[in-house]
């Protein structure tokens, strides 16, 4: 009826004074549990008497959630909530009576739900302009939970306003001290640990950069043992531990944000620090020959609102030192990467749920550099814990199952299946990701919504199911491949960069497939398109094509050639050319010189030796290995032999690195290390066996 109503209404143009019907609600009849909010559950903490809310208490809060009330029985109203109620107010005193009133100041279009102490529902949508407001009369004491939610699927920041009114005569009452127990105010925690950050001061002497959502619900000015004025989360954001500070450099903090941050920081020997505004309105913080130790870091705001910001740590100065003799290189500190063991907000569906996509807002962005995790593909800004973990329960149709990000930056996504490979992707539609994994089986998928830069933004992961395709019927067996002819790749994307080399492929010519350029071709044209418009083969026909791998041009010319058209396009970063097979030349082959390192500075030489793979020695990089590594061990890494397994490898001189990232590929542990002098890589050739096993 009240849906009735409310189409109505709406109809005529009146839904704010459908909104601002305060609706009572009882319980319904059970629904799914996830679909609804939790009553169970307990918000933030709050404590009051009726007195004390004749002066009107503000918290602020992110509204909105994955909740959407239109899908829960048990609730009526409008709007989309978090599952645990925001806030939980205990009301411990009324007397003699006062009306309690909840009320919310948005950015939005916000909603309000409250349960009260004795299980009714209340909810409100607008009551004042968008902002919703619900009034308790003779308001009865017990724990009231609060929900702030939104209208729509995005959050926003607001504020909630608990005021009381009404008791005897209207007047304010008395606050006499019996009435009045102490409060405890919270103020910023130092034995609690933010995310942690390690650095040596010499590190920092290029500036760390890492995103925070400043402010919090502790205000500053209610902490007598804490100096400034502002607002902060109560533990803190960051711990830095400076693990090295030699020739003692000053140590300086500073945000950057949209908004006004202040910034508090509490030293090793316990001493405060705070500032306001240095730069404008952004803060900093310089202190003098920094003593090594643990600093915990607060970015707040002036300000109620939260906004996102960047703090930056940096050292500068420093006492001049006598030159030290030379150290051996130190082995690497192990990146801090996404931990695919904690849980992220855990969201519980089956595929034919998603059948309906679902939305739910987020944070993008983190402290993490995806570059600095050799395990995980991938780049940007993420942070360590999931976003999201979805508890997909069961998938008896084989469905596909799509993650995408709409932010309001450049989102990145990362997910981390139940069955363990790691999935990433950057940009799909313009500037936001998407990734489909296909027939998904049922169970936990931990999902990381990050951003390109360094900077957070606010964003929304969607998630859906599609039904598979129909399946392919069996392709028709083909005979196997001669010797020093590889299957048809498709496109030569993944040959990129290994100019001059030629391979040779079992193409089919193909009519379908778009191409750029004549006689030299992007490497993301397909073969057996490119095949026909060269004339080397008819549509249809299979046969052995010779490819040479050229570097990227700076522009491509499209003609008509053999009934395909090809297409002209400007700069591309890899191409290559077709021509007949013709027969290898001959090579030289060496005995194993163990390492590289006597073919340092030969940057280019390819070199081919005759090596058993093996599960000793010493192997550091991954695709590039430090020219130290043992050839044999990294072969077997590589996956051009298997243990044991005796065959010729090609060897490419490479000059040195600024890194090497760790990985384990085909049972084989490689390290990281940081700048070496020297490097190598092993280059698949035409005809060269494929040992197997994965990468």
């Amino acid at each position: 009826m009240l849906r009735f109503f409310e189409r109505r209404v709406t109809g005529f143009g009146l839904r704010a004074g459908l909104g601002a019907l305060l609706v009572v609600l009882g319980l319904a009849a059970p629904v799914s549990a996830q679909n609804c909010p939790n009553p169970n559950a307990s918000g933030q903490a709050l404590s009051y008497t009726g007195q004390q809310l004749w002066v009107p208490q503000s918290h602020p809060v992110t509204a909105g959630g994955n909740v959407d009330l239109r899908r829960c029985n048990r609730v009526q109203g409008s709007g989309h909530v978090a599952r645990r109620p925001d806030f939980t107010l205990n009301l411990t005193r009324n007397q003699p009576g006062y009306d309690l009133e909840f009320r919310v100041e948005g950015t939005c279009d916000t909603v309000l739900l409250v349960r009260s102490p004795s299980g009714g529902w209340l909810f409100n949508d607008d009551s004042n302009g968008v902002n919703p407001r619900i009034r308790q009369s003779n308001a009865e004491v017990g724990a009231y939970d609060i929900w702030v939610g939104t209208y729509g699927p995005s959050l926003c920041q607001a504020t909630l306003i608990t005021e009381t009114f009404g008791g005897t005569g209207g007047v304010a009452p008395p606050l006499s001290p019996p009435l009045v127990p102490p409060q405890t105010v919270a103020c910023p925690d130092p034995n609690a640990h933010g995310q942690l950050l390690t650095y040596a001061a010499r590190q920092l002497r290029t500036p760390q950069r890492h995103g925070v959502t400043a402010g919090g619900t502790v205000t500053l000015a209610t902490c007598p043992n804490v100096p400034g004025h502002g607002r902060v989360a109560q533990r803190p954001d960051f711990t830095l531990d400076l693990t090295h500070n030699n020739p003692r450099y000053d140590l300086e903090f500073r945000v950057e944000a949209n908004c006004d941050p202040v910034l508090l920081v509490r030293g090793p020997s316990g001493q405060w620090s705070f500032n306001d505004d240095s730069e404008g309105l952004n803060s900093r913080l310089r202190l003098p020959a920094a003593p090594t130790g643990s600093y915990d870091v607060w970015v707040g705001t002036f300000g109620a609102n939260t906004c996102p910001a960047t703090l930056i740590v940096e050292s500068f100065g420093g006492q001049p030192q006598q030159p030290q003799p030379p150290q051996p290189p130190q082995p690497p500190q192990p990146a801090l990467c996404p931990d695919p063991g904690q849980n992220g907000q855990m969201l519980t569906y089956n595929a034919q749920g998603l059948r309906v996509p679902q939305s739910v807002g987020v944070v993008a962005g983190g402290s993490l550099d995806l570059g600095a995790c050799g395990s995980v593909p991938g780049h940007g800004h993420i942070i360590q814990r999931p976003d999201f973990t979805l508890n997909l329960t069961d998938n008896p149709q084989n469905h596909d199952l799509e993650f995408r990000v709409d932010g309001t930056c450049d989102p990145v996504l990362l997910v981390h299946g139940p069955l363990g490979p790691w999935l990433f992707n950057d940009d799909d539609a313009g500037l936001n990701p998407r990734l489909r994994v296909e027939r998904a089986v049922p169970g936990a998928y931990d999902i990381w919504v990050g951003t390109f830069g360094s900077s957070t933004c606010q964003a929304t992961l969607a998630m859906e199911t599609f039904a598979p395709p129909a399946p392919v019927p069996p392709v028709p067996v083909t005979p196997p491949l001669p010797q020093g002819v590889l299957a048809d790749p498709g496109t030569m994307t993944a040959y990129r960069g290994q100019d001059g080399q030629t391979f040779r492929f079992r193409v089919t010519g193909s009519a379908s497939g778009a191409i750029w350029g004549t006689e030299v071709y992007t490497d993301d044209s397909p073969l057996g398109r490119a095949a026909v418009h060269a004339g080397l083969l008819q549509v249809g026909q299979t046969g052995v094509v010779t490819v040479t791998v050229e570097p990227g041009q700076i522009a491509y010319s499209g003609t008509s050639r053999n009934g395909v058209e090809s297409r002209s396009y400007g700069r591309w970063n890899g191409s290559y050319r077709l021509a007949m097979p013709m027969a290898p030349p001959p090579v030289d082959v060496l005995p194993d010189p163990g390492n590289m390192t006597r073919y340092r500075g030969q940057n280019g030489l390819v070199l081919r030796f005759e090596v058993t793979g093996a599960t000793t020695g010493s192997v550091w990089g991954s695709d590039v290995y430090t020219d130290d590594s043992t050839i044999a061990r990294a072969a077997v890494h590589a996956g051009v032999l298997r243990a044991g397994e005796t065959g010729v490898v090609a060897v490419t001189v490479l000059p040195g690195q600024d890194g090497y990232a760790a990985s384990r590929r085909n049972g084989i542990d490689s390290i990281a290390y940081g700048r070496w002098q020297g490097s190598y890589s092993f280059l698949i050739e035409p005809g060269a066996p494929s040992p197997g096993g994965s990468k």
